[in-house]
């Protein structure tokens, strides 16, 4: 699924200024993907920041299986299919 690009190209002084929007991925993308993904590429398929899903993985508090490569982390892609299945309704 593309991004959702947001080209008004101007800023406001309250919101500094506008960013490509991405828009989570779908099961059926998902399901595509290698055995592990990275960190970003996972929160993408969550709908949530880079560094919160770090900070729920060092809380241990992510309910899907993640692997630790020294100071870097992969996501088992099954186990995130499996989470977002049971979450999102199978789609």
């Amino acid at each position: 699924m593309a991004g959702l690009a947001i080209s008004s190209g101007k800023s406001s002084s309250r919101c500094g200024p506008l960013r490509r929007v991405r828009m989570p991925h779908s099961l059926s993308e998902i399901r595509s993907w290698a055995a592990t993904c990275d960190v970003a590429k996972a929160a993408e398929a969550l709908g949530i920041s880079k560094s919160h899903l770090y900070e729920l993985i060092k809380r241990e508090q992510v309910p899907f299986r993640v692997v630790a490569f020294g100071s870097r982390y992969r996501v088992i892609t099954a186990s995130l299919i499996q989470y977002l299945e049971a979450t999102r309704g199978g789609g």
